[in-house]
Formats: structure tokens, sequence, C-alpha cells
């Protein structure tokens, strides 16, 4: 009937899988207060079908992490997204393998307004070249927040929250962002005391000192007497295994770039 949805067995399916990713979502840890307003937002359109719930235009995407089978890699993402009265969900990824580079691909597309039946396209019948594809339901079955390897990407032009910066990121921006600290050549033993003793009031944490104080010793020890001949200190060990997390992991179904 006209001012509410429509749905068939197959489109019940579909959304019990979209309901139970969205409350996957929310047990994260990584997800923010700021985030889980707009996830809120989906779960209550959901939890009112169907019935129709309109002026939302919200976005919630699930990238998954790289898989490899020999040569070629692959990556999924899960979405679901609401715009006015229609009610969307989706799923992707992309493919790589060195013969022929990396393409995205489209899992499956469904949608649906009030008063009338879903549109649904199922592409697995054409990725035969993709490995593990899998349905939407199956593959939000395999979702796991807990192995840090899943990252949510949310678009909610409503939500003022999710522009927060949030305080974890910051602290570790600012620790990846330590100034460089052993630049100065000592001269003599009195300059060398100066260098290795580290203020109590220092914001280095014990990893970051661990880190100096072995660049000191080295440098001392093998009578250098320049400072080009240090290690370079420009990005911790630490920081740089961070950034090599984030950069492997991320994913998008917009700009998929393999290494």
């Amino acid at each position: 009937m006209p001012g509410q949805y429509i749905f068939d067995g197959r489109d019940r399916a579909l959304l019990d899988a979209a309901t139970a990713l969205l409350k996957r979502v929310t047990r994260a840890e990584s997800v923010s207060p700021g985030q889980l307003v707009s996830i809120a937002k989906l779960q209550h359109v959901l939890s009112h079908l169907p019935r129709v719930t309109p002026g939302l235009d919200v976005t919630v995407q699930v990238i998954g992490p790289r898989h490899k089978f020999g040569e070629i890699e692959t990556g999924h993402y899960w979405e679901i997204w609401i715009e006015g009265e229609q009610i969307s969900i989706s799923s992707g990824g992309v493919f790589y393998q060195p013969s022929t580079g990396s393409d995205s691909f489209t899992t499956m597309n469904w949608s649906v307004v009030p008063g009338g039946p879903a549109e649904f396209r199922d592409y697995r019948g054409t990725l035969g070249m993709v490995p593990d594809i899998q349905s939407f339901p199956e593959g939000v079955a395999g979702i796991n927040f807990e192995s840090g390897a899943y990252q949510l990407d949310i678009v909610d032009p409503d939500n003022e929250l999710l522009d927060e910066p949030d305080l974890q990121t910051e602290e570790e921006t600012a620790e990846a962002s330590v100034p460089e600290m052993w630049s100065v050549t000592p001269l003599d033993a009195a300059e060398h005391r100066l260098i290795t003793e580290t203020p109590k009031s220092s914001k280095l944490d014990p990893f970051d000192r661990a880190i100096g104080s072995w660049l000191i010793t080295s440098f001392a020890n093998s009578g250098s007497t320049s400072a080009s001949e240090m290690p370079s200190t420009n990005t911790t060990p630490r920081a740089k295994r961070r950034v090599d997390l984030v950069t492997s992991n991320h994913l998008s179904r917009k700009n998929f770039v393999f290494s």
C-alpha cells in the first residue's frame, strides 16, 4: 500500500543481514560516539519497516581487509544507505592480479521505495574471476571487527558530530609527530651528558626514550663526528608501523589501490 514498503522473502533476508551488520558495527571498539548517532538513524529506519521514515540521508559502509589467493588479491565492502524514502543495500570490492592490474566490481545492488517491489541485481554469476565472491548475508556473517582489519566509513550531512576530531587519533598523531631530538652533534663529554639527560617533563614516552638513548649510545661508540652519519629518526619504528597498518588496510570502493 502507498506509504509503506513491500517486501518478499528475499528482501527480508537482505534486511535481516543489514540489521545484523549494523548491530555488529555498534559493538566495534573503534566506533566513535558521533558515528553511533548516524548508525542509530539507520537502525531506527530498519526497525520501523515496513513503515516509512522520511527525511534522512545516511550511508554506512564497512570496508574489509585484503585477501590473497596466489597472485590474486581481493577486497570487499558492504554498504547500507537511505536517501529520502529510498533504502539501498549493496556490496562489491576490488580484484587485482599482476597480468591485468586492478579493477572494482559490484556484487549486488538492492533498493526499494514505498508502494512498489524492490529492485535487485545480483552480479555474482559474472564474477567468476573473484575467488571469494559471496552474497551479502554470507559476507556479513564473516565480518569480525575484533580482528581490527575492518574499517568504517559513514556519510551523514546532518550529523555534525562526525566532524569532531577523535581524541585517540589526535594523541597518536601528536605522538608520531615528536620533533627531532637527535640532530645535535656532541663535541665533548659535557655536551654528551646534556643530550642524554632527558628532562622529567619530556613528552617522549619510554619507547621513544629507549630509541633515543640507543641512537646516542651507538653514535658515541661509533666515533662519528658528523650528525649526518647518525641514523634518521624522522619516523620512529612504532609510528612507521602505525602508518603501514593504516595504509595496508585502507580500501575504498571508489579508489581501490594495491601496492
